[in-house]
């Protein structure tokens, strides 16, 4: 099975960041046979819409398109990267960065940050050790340590903007809040994987969220600790068609 095998964590960031590339490349598969109007009419469809039943004509007209996604490309985009996070890339992602200090954050983060690249995936943020706020999702965060906040779309992998998504925290606790939709290892025509490794954490989301996949794949792992997580509906561990 593939894993993280690089000495730096440039190498191995470099490593995951190509996995990522690579599944975005299966979600771009899965949707190839939508024009882009029939896509964002799939996204915005009033069955995502919490409360809102829509009408039947839509309903039906929601379910020609989600029959056209070759949900088996979405499936091979999830298996990509999560083959990439066992417990040996894990271990390897947790050694010594070997980068002391920080770096300015990107947008839509702030506090300890040691690194950031731009890669074919997307924005890659990794987090020291110290406490990091996040408010938007990025291709990958892999995060050190430290008690984080993650607000907004976290881990909400959406195409065509964000395919995939991918958050590892690897310690402390943390906070995950959101009023929003989509986030915390979720996947809307998309792919969401959300790993947090061990602490005491909190989620706290809307709809759709917290393992959900909806045309898409939605992930989280929690591995260790004592864990709080409250949601609306579709929520830890639904699926819609994905």
């Amino acid at each position: 099975p593939a894993r993280i095998v690089g000495e730096t964590l440039h190498a191995r960031v470099e490593e995951l960041a190509a996995r990522i590339a690579e599944a975005g490349k299966d979600v771009e598969e899965a949707l190839s046979d939508l024009r882009p109007e029939e896509r964002q009419e799939l996204a915005e469809a009033s069955f995502f819409r919490p409360g809102d039943q829509g009408t039947a004509e839509g309903l039906r007209t929601y379910f020609a398109l989600a029959a056209r996604v070759k949900r088996d490309r979405l499936a091979l985009a999830a298996c990509r990267v999560l083959a990439a996070l066992g417990k040996p890339s894990l271990d390897a992602l947790r050694r010594d960065p070997g980068i002391e200090g920080q770096v300015d954050p990107p947008e839509g983060c702030d506090g300890d940050v040691i690194l950031v690249r731009e890669t074919a995936a997307g924005t890659v943020v990794v987090g020291g050790k110290g406490r990091t706020v996040y408010t938007r999702a990025f291709s990958l965060v892999i995060d050190l340590g430290g008690d984080d906040v993650y607000e907004g779309a976290c881990a909400a992998g959406q195409a065509p903007d964000l395919p995939v998504s991918v958050v590892v925290d690897l310690s402390g606790d943390d906070t995950y809040r959101t009023t929003r939709g989509y986030a915390q290892g979720s996947g809307h025509l998309g792919v969401g994987i959300l790993i947090d490794a061990a602490g005491d954490d909190v989620y706290v989301a809307d709809s759709y969220a917290q393992g959900s996949g909806h045309l898409g794949v939605g992930v989280l792992l929690d591995l260790d600790g004592v864990d709080t997580m409250r949601a609306d509906r579709l929520a830890q561990g639904s699926g819609v068609m994905g």
